[in-house]
C-alpha cells in the first residue's frame, strides 16, 4: 500500500512539475514576444530616422545610409525600394507594358517549376484574364476552387499583399519567402528601379538591358544613375534601346519596404513596413502605408 501510494504521489508530482514547466515556458515566450514587439517599434523608428537624414549626409544614390543593412544586438533592418521587385498588380493595368510584364512574370514562374497555367490562374484571380481575352469564361477557373472546397474564390481585383499569391490555384506549395523575394504589390506597377533591382529581376522586365548590364552594375555601385541621360552618356546605350526602356525604369523611388528582424533570446520575429517618402521634401518623415508580421515563432 505504501509503495502504491508513493507511485501515485510520484505521478501527481511529475504532472504538477510538467504543468509548472509548461506554464513557465509559455510565460517566458510571452515575455520574449512582448519584448520583440517593442524592439520592432524601436527598429521602425531607427529606419524612419535613417530615411529622414539630411541630403548632405547621403553620398551617392546607391550608397545612402538608409539603404544599407543596419544591425545591432539582435536587431536587423533592411530598407529597399518597392520597385526593385516586380509588381504583380501591373497585371491589372492597361497599356503596352502589360504583355511585357506577363512575360517577365512567366519567365520567373518557369525558372521555378511553374507554367503558363499558373499565370492564367493569377490573371483570373486579379480579374485580368477576361479583360485580355474574354473567351475563356469563368467556369474552368471557378470550378477548381469549388472542386477543392477551398472556401474562397477569385476576388477579381488587385492583390493587397504579395502573399495572396499563395491562395491562387497552383501556388499551394510555393514558399512565402520566394514570393517576397521576387514580387511586390507596391511601387510602380510596370516599372523597375534599375539602381536597386537584381540582375534577374531587371532583365526579366527589360531584356534589352542585358548587353549593358555589366556597365550598369558598375556605375550604380560607384555613383548611381541619377538622370536618364546617363544611360546614353555613361552606359553608352543605343538610342533605340534607350527610348524603349525609358518609360519602364525608375531612378528615384517613393515607396519603400522596411524589413525588421528580431532575435530576442529564443524568440524570432520578422516585420514588414511599407512607407512612402516625399521625394520633394526628403526631410519629412515617411508615411506608413502598411504593416505585416511575417514571422513570429520560438527558435
Amino acid at each position: 500500500m505504501v509503495l502504491i501510494s508513493l507511485l501515485a504521489l510520484s505521478g501527481l508530482v511529475l504532472k504538477a512539475a510538467e504543468s509548472t514547466s509548461i506554464q513557465s515556458r509559455n510565460m517566458t515566450l510571452l515575455a520574449l514576444e512582448y519584448r520583440s514587439d517593442i524592439l520592432a517599434r524601436a527598429g521602425l523608428k531607427i529606419a524612419l530616422d535613417l530615411m529622414t537624414k539630411p541630403d548632405e549626409e547621403e553620398t551617392v544614390i546607391t550608397q545612402k545610409i538608409w539603404t544599407k543593412i543596419w544591425q545591432d544586438r539582435g536587431l536587423k533592418i533592411k530598407i529597399m525600394p518597392c520597385s526593385s521587385k516586380i509588381n504583380l498588380n501591373g497585371l491589372t493595368a492597361g497599356g503596352d507594358g502589360r504583355d511585357r510584364l506577363e512575360q517577365a512574370i512567366l519567365s520567373i514562374f518557369q525558372d521555378n517549376g511553374l507554367s503558363y497555367q499558373e499565370l492564367e490562374h493569377l490573371l483570373y484571380w486579379t480579374g485580368s484574364l477576361e479583360i485580355r481575352s474574354g473567351s475563356r469564361g469563368g467556369n474552368p477557373f471557378d470550378e477548381y476552387y469549388l472542386r477543392n472546397d477551398s472556401g474562397y474564390s477569385p476576388p477579381g481585383r488587385p492583390l493587397t499583399r504579395p502573399e495572396e499569391l499563395l491562395l491562387v490555384a497552383g501556388f499551394e506549395n510555393v514558399s512565402p519567402e520566394w514570393v517576397r523575394t521576387w514580387f511586390t504589390v507596391w511601387g510602380e506597377p510596370a516599372r523597375i528601379d534599375i539602381n536597386f533591382a537584381s540582375r534577374e529581376t531587371a532583365l526579366a522586365i527589360l531584356p534589352e538591358l542585358e548587353p549593358y548590364w555589366q556597365k550598369i552594375e558598375s556605375f550604380r555601385a560607384s555613383s548611381g544613375i541619377t538622370h536618364p541621360n546617363q544611360l546614353l552618356t555613361e552606359i553608352g546605350m543605343d538610342l533605340t534601346v534607350y527610348n524603349t526602356v525609358l518609360p519602364r525604369i525608375v531612378l528615384e523611388s517613393r515607396q519603400f519596404e522596411i524589413i525588421i528582424e528580431i532575435h530576442e533570446g529564443s524568440w524570432y520575429e520578422k516585420h514588414r513596413y511599407i512607407v512612402v517618402r516625399d521625394s520633394l521634401n526628403p526631410g519629412m518623415p515617411p508615411k506608413i502605408r502598411g504593416r505585416d508580421v511575417l514571422e513570429s515563432r520560438p527558435l
